[in-house]
Parts: structure tokens; sequence; C-alpha cells
């Protein structure tokens, strides 16, 4: 199992009377090499523990470590945006499409609901855009436009929550 011991979340802290939280103040970027992370650091510790948890296709445990971090992160930020998108890709994992749904709808709001989307997010916010009948970004690739046109035409019904955004 994973060594929780030198994280700063909030979660882990639920089992004493003391609560830490990351500070507010620190903005996370992910690394795009698992290696590249520093396992003196606790938030990237975490990291590490999230990326050993989605190897073992424990998806369900990643995406709620991954949570707490998550709320550490100002909304408009690359921290939170790759935690959220990397949070949509476990839940899609996991087999939860609305929970999938839900998370690519915040990334799609915190990214400003773009044209053109960064490639770092593109495929996340294609495939949600696909599934609530939104267009997609003027950089899709042509196997998501397929996918759209294929299965997503006409998209079915949009969540109350998706309908009042």
């Amino acid at each position: 199992l994973p060594d929780f011991s030198t994280t700063n979340i909030s979660m882990l802290g639920g089992f004493t009377k003391e609560e830490n939280k990351a500070d507010a103040g620190y903005e996370v970027v992910l690394a795009k090499q698992a290696a590249a992370l520093n396992p003196r650091s606790p938030i990237e510790a975490t990291i590490r523990d999230v990326l050993d948890l989605a190897e073992q296709k424990r998806f369900t445990e990643a995406l709620n470590v991954l949570a707490e971090l998550r709320e550490s992160q100002p909304r408009r930020s690359d921290g939170y945006r790759a935690s959220t998108a990397t949070m949509a890709l476990l839940a899609l994992k996991a087999g939860d499409f609305p929970m999938f749904r839900r998370l690519a709808r915040q990334l799609d709001k915190s990214l400003g609901a773009p044209v053109r989307v960064d490639p770092g997010y593109v495929e996340v916010i294609s495939l949600y855009r696909a599934a609530v009948g939104k267009s997609l970004p003027v950089n899709a690739s042509e196997g998501l436009r397929r996918l759209a046109a294929k299965y997503f035409e006409g998209a079915g019904p949009k969540s109350q929550k998706e309908t009042k955004t």
C-alpha cells in the first residue's frame, strides 16, 4: 500500500483531531513524468501515490485523494486544471461517466469554454462536449470528431446542473 504518512492533506487528517491542509497559496503544476516528482514534497508525494493507485486500478481511491489535493488549488490555475483533467480521466477509467461529465464540465468552465483548447485538455473537453451536445473545440482530433458524429449525434438530455450552467 502507498505510504500516505508524509502527505499534508485534510482527508487523511480526518482520523485525528487536527486537520492539515495544503497551503492555499502554493500552486502545484503536475509533472509530465512521474520520475520528476520530488518525493520529499508532501504534495508531490501525494501525486506519486495517486499514480501508484491508478496503476493498481484503484481509480476511485486515486480520485478521492486527488480531489483533496485539488481543493488547495486556485480555480483558474494550471494545478487545478491539471488535477481536474486527471480526475475526469480516472472517473472514466472507473466507469463513472456521470462523474466524468461533472469533472469535465468544471474543467471546461475553468478554462472559460474556449473555442481552441490547450492540447493537454483537448481530449477530455472534446469527449465532454460531444457527450452533452456542444460544439467540439476547433483543435479536436479527427478521431474524436468521428466518435462524436457516430455515438453522440443528438446527445441525450443534459443533467439539471449542466442545464443551469
